[in-house]
């Protein structure tokens, strides 16, 4: 009996272990993790949802007919500097191309934050299924969301922006829900991408890690001064070394012939 008791507890043991397993991962993000932009000039950041499928898990994205809609937050985050990078505009992909063409967008944004949400059109048959690169034994799946319109901050600064599910986004007045089932997967019954295991919705099962529960990414932007400011500047020092140079020279005098 107690062996038969103990080879119970492994069985409850290994399945508990499968089914935190991080085989297939769900994560927003951007095309880079660091951007340079001229003080004062716009910039734009484009936003994805990233799967992440490895020892051949099935992508539930391509699977279960693209996504029907997707949510995402970006926020100033750390230590945010004086005269920081801002956020000027948010950008969908509603219109004609886009991934959700025909369908619905709800943005809202401030000098600090933005959120996007976006559904497929009614008539949609489907929604985007991204782009697809494997490399071994790892599949990883982008979706296009929308972008940000930044606007750099003053010389020299670094912002740091951190990029989130939409729960997360204010609600009230600035709009969000701070509620899940924003990033789902189109066929009915759908699977939330944001929490793990479709926990919430309970039906379709399947053994995935939500990306309420891994790190948030983020992406910093460093400002920098105009090319051009940077010439005038040099030019300035070289000239101004040079006029030292003249009248230390002529201060000495010529010098005595051998």
């Amino acid at each position: 009996m107690r062996s038969l008791a103990f080879g119970a507890a492994l069985l409850a043991a290994w399945a508990s272990t499968a089914a935190a397993r991080a085989d297939l991962t769900y994560q927003y993000f951007t095309e880079a993790s660091s951007y340079t932009a001229v003080t004062g000039a716009p910039l734009t950041v484009n936003l994805y949802l990233r799967e992440t499928a490895t020892n051949g898990s099935a992508s539930l994205i391509l699977g279960n007919g693209g996504l029907a809609g997707a949510g995402v937050y970006v926020t100033q985050s750390g230590v945010v500097p004086a005269n920081a990078t801002t956020i000027s505009a948010v950008n969908d992909q509603t219109g004609t191309g886009g991934n959700f063409a025909g369908g619905f967008a709800s943005a809202k944004f401030d000098a600090t934050r933005a959120r996007l949400l976006e559904t497929t059109s009614f008539s949609a048959a489907g929604g985007p299924l991204g782009t697809a690169v494997t490399v071994g034994d790892t599949t990883t799946r982008s979706v296009f969301l929308g972008s940000l319109t930044l606007t750099a901050g003053a010389q020299d600064t670094t912002t740091t922006f951190t990029v989130q599910t939409y729960r997360n986004a204010p609600t009230g007045t600035f709009g969000g829900n701070g509620v899940n089932s924003n990033t789902l997967t189109f066929n009915n019954p759908p699977f939330d991408l944001d929490v793990t295991n479709n926990a919430e919705l309970g039906s379709p099962s399947a053994v995935y890690t939500g990306a309420n529960d891994l790190p948030f990414n983020t992406f910093t932007v460093v400002a920098v001064p105009e090319p051009g400011s940077t010439a005038l500047a040099l030019l300035a020092a070289a000239a101004a070394g040079a006029g030292v140079w003249r009248r230390r020279k002529k201060r000495r005098g010529p010098r005595p012939a051998p």
